[in-house]
């Protein structure tokens, strides 16, 4: 660093300067308004916006030299124009006109600097003004949804020098390199204790799912992304316009679909338009069929937080003395919005798919074991590894007696509560028709620090009745020996779970598209989880290892 550093940051000021005069720009400007983050510096100037790369080096961004400037400055156009097209214009050189001793734009054969061109766009356009304004519309959510579902479709990698970026090692590297660096803060931030939590819960989270993200590169969710998706950089205007994606950095921009989401749906959380970010999330997840997303979603979402608490921090470095508090204040927001989603993916989650025979509970509770990649367990699994000779029985006899049916209930809440003393989320299904099966249960999860969310799976009489025709005709292979001559009974003795308190039900359709029962499931099993992980972490005063 030393002398040459000294003389870019010398020139670098000297250019700033040269910006904030109106005779600078080879075009009229009705304004210079100036603009600064850690990294750069931008001037408005009414109809064109001209942005320059500050000579710095924060380890995961490097913009220390004029050729490493120059090299981003065209990356920043190249990789915007995917999804901003008018919108970035070019990279213009700056030069020094050595006679008169002044800058100038335009053309030369040694630059001193480079700067981004682009249009201004007004704010009132932006997603965030339309937000606060109150004009956000369904049609809007809907572009914006399937603008970014487009964007994924195309941005899909395949060479495994990008689709590395999604593996387990360099998702955990990203997310411990966000802890290393607030160290410095921690005291501003939440302390030592609260930093610690969170690399644990990175570190057992990574673990055990290893075999989930090793899905998603295989399946195509590794994404040449944006890596900065945020209210602000969303314009209403030509069709849906998005700006400021990350150029420096190909780790920081290359990853699954759910990492560049999630910062989105962050920055939505944190204006206070939850609902606009499920709706927006909802129609990707459709247009795309990508209903695993919601798995991995707490996870990159606690990790876009803590990048979000760190540039506040170091956002610091650069403030006057005094000037620190509403930069740390900022911080400290975000590290809260980090610790409510890591004891969302960080704590177990129990899921109880119950409902009556042929309602689609067993299909709803394989696909949410499939897609998340959790512990699975069943009373049909159970029933058969107790008796695997046994035949179908009619209702209220054998396998189907009052007594053997309270004993399997027995063995799978066990089973369950063992699994979550080892950290595991598990999927459960079984009618649970009888209210005090459901409360032995929920009892034997007293003492567990789990989420638990039961799930009923309703169909019209009609549907179950075609659906267990079908199985006895031999056309579906069923574990269940639920037959039609059981359904009337069932009816009858079913007791609805009313008792089950609204934070911990879902109730689901699978009358008609299953795909879209899926949709509606794993957007409502999220929106619990992250209900009850926000009430865990309101309450704790130290964290426990996961």
């Amino acid at each position: 660093m030393g002398e040459g550093h000294a003389k870019s940051q010398d020139n670098f000021a000297e250019i700033v300067l040269a910006f904030e005069d109106p005779e600078f720009y080879p075009h009229p400007v009705s304004k210079i308004e100036r603009r600064e983050t850690h990294i750069s510096v931008v001037f408005l100037t009414g109809e064109l916006v001209y942005k320059i790369k500050k000579p710095v080096n924060f380890g995961f961004l490097n913009y220390e030299t004029p050729e490493l400037r120059k090299f981003y400055c065209h990356q920043e156009v190249r990789l915007n124009k995917r999804l901003a097209e008018d919108v970035y214009l070019r990279v213009e050189k700056i030069c020094l006109d050595g006679r008169r001793g002044k800058f100038y734009l335009g053309d030369c054969e040694s630059p001193v600097e480079h700067a981004v061109v682009m249009k201004e766009l007004p704010q009132e356009e932006s997603l965030e003004h339309y937000l606060l304004g109150n004009m956000i519309n369904e049609s809007i959510l809907e572009k914006i949804g399937l603008r970014l579902a487009d964007f994924y479709g195309r941005a899909s990698v395949s060479d495994p020098h990008f689709t590395k970026y999604g593996g387990v090692e360099y998702v955990r590297f990203n997310a411990y390199e966000n802890i290393h660096q607030l160290l410095p803060f921690a005291r501003e931030v939440g302390g030592v204790e609260l930093l610690k939590w969170l690399k644990e819960a990175i570190y057992a989270f990574t673990v055990r799912y290893r075999s989930l993200f090793n899905e998603r590169v295989s399946n195509g969710y590794v994404v040449d992304g944006h890596g900065d998706l945020r209210a602000e950089h969303i314009y209403i205007r030509d069709g849906i316009q998005i700006l400021d994606c990350i150029e420096f950095n190909n780790r920081l921009r290359f990853g699954d679909v759910a990492v560049d989401l999630a910062f989105l749906f962050m920055d939505l959380c944190r204006l206070g338009f939850e609902d606009v970010a499920y709706a927006v999330l909802d129609k990707y997840c459709v247009k795309n069929g990508d209903f695993q997303f919601w798995g991995l979603l707490d996870f990159y979402t606690a990790y876009r937080a803590l990048v979000r608490a760190k540039v506040a921090c170091l956002e610091t470095l650069s403030c006057e003395a005094g000037l620190t508090g509403p930069a740390f204040e900022k911080a400290r927001k975000f590290m809260r919005l980090g610790t409510e989603h890591t004891a969302a993916y960080g704590l177990p989650t129990v899921v109880i798919l119950m409902g009556l025979p042929a309602s689609g509970k067993s299909r709803l509770a394989a696909r949410i074991r499939d897609d998340f990649h959790w512990e699975y367990l069943s009373t049909d699994e159970i029933r058969k590894r107790l008796d695997p000779g046994v035949r179908v029985s009619p209702f209220g006899a054998g396998d189907y007696s009052e007594d053997r049916r309270s004993r399997i209930y027995e063995i799978m809440a066990k089973s369950t509560a063992d699994l979550v003393e080892r950290g595991r989320s598990v999927v459960v299904d079984g009618t649970f028709s009888r209210a005090c099966w459901r409360e032995l249960f929920l009892k034997s999860l007293d003492e567990a620090k789990c989420h638990i969310i039961m799930i009923e799976a309703v169909a019209s009489p009609e549907v179950l009745k075609e659906r267990l025709m079908c199985r006895e005709s031999g056309n579906q292979k069923e574990l269940s020996d639920a037959r039609l001559e059981h359904l009337e009974p069932f009816i009858r003795s079913y007791e609805p779970p009313d008792e089950v308190p609204h934070e911990k039900f879902i109730r689901v359709s699978t009358d008609t598209d299953f795909e879209l029962s899926v949709a509606y499931l794993t957007r409502e099993l999220y929106r619990k989880r992250l209900n009850q992980a926000r009430e865990w972490a309101a309450c704790q005063r130290s964290f426990p290892s996961p």
